[in-house]
């Protein structure tokens, strides 16, 4: 029902936006260059699903097509997701158990919305309930522990080469059969070939991944390259949790290409790079960095989806089943209000009678939970978690009208605990979130991704008005206005942007300082662009603060923003016949700026050439600028 609403009335349901369009893209490139994708660098992010959208690919080669087909089969993983929890709770705790179990994990409306999205998540879901699965057959039902242990393995390794932070997982399912090896509680086989077993299965998938990275692409990354700068922008103090972080593209693009700058062009110095980052500012102060820790600890047990690259907001307006499943009402948002409190006292209660199994259920929850903790902390990597306790939680509220005795000496614990949760999940979520742009910004960028500048222009109006006072908006319309050439108009949403920024935050007016130059330049008002550059390096781009915080300060790197901007505006200066001042501010990046050949390069050319322009006769004609102002 859900996809058939969206069918019918989501405008984006046959475009791929954000990460779903970066997975296409890099499951066309499979298509062009081979399997190994020959040329490519190590994968940017886990392989799998890239390849499954190849394969759809082959079969249907139409982009809208091929989005469509995404969705459905991302609606077919989900109800594989269900049936494995169901199967689950029955080998746990019977057949009601299983109902219980089965009939949550479909009204979870935040799986519901993934289960129609081109995203991973449900691939990921799928997996993980499958090898626990797998495990829990072995070590609580007596399957063979042979067969079982090493597709569990193999299993874990796909869900690795998914995502690649769930390798904690496999590490944590290695754990989790030494410790009751060590206990003697496998059927029928040494601890050791038992482990061997396991870890052969995920070895194997993780290690195709790995040798693909090394021998094709001469870049030693485990799996994919951008856990690094994942790592390091989810720990900043800036980061704003609650919302995933929607800051701007100057932003990224700053923090982004600052290893490739320095001379890091492969994954592995791109990921060593922004650890050495993390540590550092860790090193400079341990209480921020617990605090970071400890808010994102809290936001797993929030109410709250947070809305990173997704359209949880209007999708809840476009489907009906959605605006059942994820009402909100003050601190009340479904599911996690129900859903939330009813699993926390099913575990409880699987503790209390002591559940066999539990265990394995627990470790492997635990170990996709590290995920939003130590990375970007999104409702999205919190979905697993939630599914692979519902068994546990099902099963635990089955087992506990056997012994009602036990339950009622321990309630008032649970009562405390339970009382916590509910504070928490209140309390963390945000009064005025940051969203994601708005669908008639998407619609604009993909108008004018395939030149229909018109409709381009139009969108971008109407987003405008529509939220006049969202940066993000006004970023993503001026940008698209200034790429279809319309400079007047763009110039107008970056001077309102720049406005905009005393209440939002200093990084808003590096993009619409930028941006308001380049428009200026191409008017031919260069006198007028030149103080827009000149206030730009005034705020320090290399180094923001904001509020007397640092904005993603990267320490002990060259100031390659300001180099960038400075280029330019010794353009404009030979432009306005000022060559002395232009020399300066070439010679500034040759100093400053070294570090980057191509900077570097750059400088030095436009500094011979301003050279010889000073060294012409006095009197003579003013020279032309040695070339177009770069964008």
């Amino acid at each position: 029902m859900h996809l058939a609403f969206l069918a019918v009335r989501d405008p984006l349901f046959a475009i791929p936006i954000v990460d779903s369009r970066v997975y296409l893209g890099q499951a066309a490139e499979i298509l062009k260059t081979g399997l190994l994708a020959p040329g490519s660098p190590a994968y940017a992010k886990g392989p799998l699903y890239s390849y499954f959208l190849a394969g759809l690919l082959c079969l249907f080669p139409e982009e809208a097509e091929v989005t469509i087909a995404a969705r459905v089969a991302s609606t077919l993983f989900g109800v594989g997701s269900i049936w494995l929890i169901a199967r689950s709770a029955q080998l746990l705790g019977g057949s009601q158990a299983a109902w219980a179990a089965g009939l949550a994990a479909a009204l979870n409306g935040t799986a519901v919305y993934f289960d129609a999205t081109v995203l991973p998540e449900p691939l990921v879901s799928v997996l993980l309930l499958g090898a626990a699965h797998l495990l829990l057959r072995v070590v609580v039902a007596g399957y063979p522990a042979g067969p079982g242990l090493f597709a569990a393995g193999l299993v874990l390794g796909l869900a690795a080469i998914t995502r690649a932070n769930l390798l904690l997982c496999l590490v944590a399912a290695v754990g989790y059969l030494a410790c009751r090896a060590r206990r003697a509680r496998l059927p029928g086989m040494a601890p050791a070939q038992a482990l061997g077993l396991l870890l052969s299965g995920g070895v194997l998938v993780v290690g195709l991944v790995t040798a693909r990275n090394v021998l094709v692409a001469h870049d030693l990354v485990l799996v994919s390259a951008n856990g690094g700068i994942n790592l390091y922008m989810g720990n900043d103090p800036a980061f704003e949790q609650g919302s995933g972080n929607w800051h701007s593209a100057f932003t990224w693009g700053r923090i982004a290409e600052a290893p490739r700058r320095l001379g890091y062009a492969d994954g592995a110095g791109q990921e060593g790079f922004f650890l050495q980052q993390t540590l550092a500012r860790a090193a400079a102060g341990i209480g921020p960095q617990a605090r970071v820790l400890g808010h994102k600890l809290a936001l797993l047990f929030t109410a709250y989806e947070i809305p990173n690259n997704r359209r949880i907001a209007p999708m809840r307006e476009l489907s009906p089943v959605l605006w059942v499943l994820m009402a909100e009402y003050g601190w009340f948002h479904l599911p996690l209000s129900v859903l939330g409190p009813l699993a926390m006292v099913g575990l409880m209660l699987a503790a209390a009678t002591r559940l066999p199994g539990r265990g394995l259920y627990l470790i492997l929850a635990g170990a996709c939970a590290l995920t939003p903790v130590l990375f970007f902390n999104t409702a999205r990597y919190r979905l697993p978690v939630v599914l692979l306790l519902l068994p546990v939680a099902a099963a635990g509220w089955v087992r506990a009208r056997q012994r009602p005795g036990e339950i009622r000496r321990l309630f008032p614990w649970w009562a405390g605990g339970l009382l916590v949760f509910l504070v928490v999940s209140a309390i963390t979520i945000p009064d005025h979130p940051p969203l994601p742009p708005s669908d008639e910004i998407w619609l604009a960028e993909e108008k004018g991704r395939h030149g229909q500048e018109e409709a381009m222009v139009g969108f971008c109006r109407r987003a405008v008005q529509r939220y006049p006072d969202d940066p993000i908006v006004r970023e993503r319309a001026a940008n698209a206005l200034s790429d279809g050439g319309r400079w007047r108009e763009a110039w107008g949403n970056y001077q309102e942007l720049y406005r905009m920024s005393q209440t939002h935050g200093t990084e808003w007016a590096f993009t619409a300082l930028y941006g308001s130059a380049q428009c200026l330049v191409a008017e031919g008002k260069y006198e007028a662009a030149l103080a827009a550059y000149q206030r730009l390096l005034e705020l320090n781009p290399d180094a923001p603060t904001d509020h007397a915080q640092n904005i993603f300060h990267l320490r002990d790197v060259p100031p390659f923003t300001s180099c960038e901007t400075r280029i330019p505006m010794a353009l404009l200066l030979v432009r306005l016949g000022r060559l002395e001042e232009a020399l300066a501010q070439v010679d500034s990046v040759t100093s400053l700026c070294a570090a980057d050949d191509d900077l570097d390069r750059r400088a030095h050319a436009l500094e011979a050439q301003v050279s010889a322009m000073l060294g012409q006769s006095k009197g003579q004609p003013r020279p032309e600028a040695p070339g177009p102002v770069a964008r």
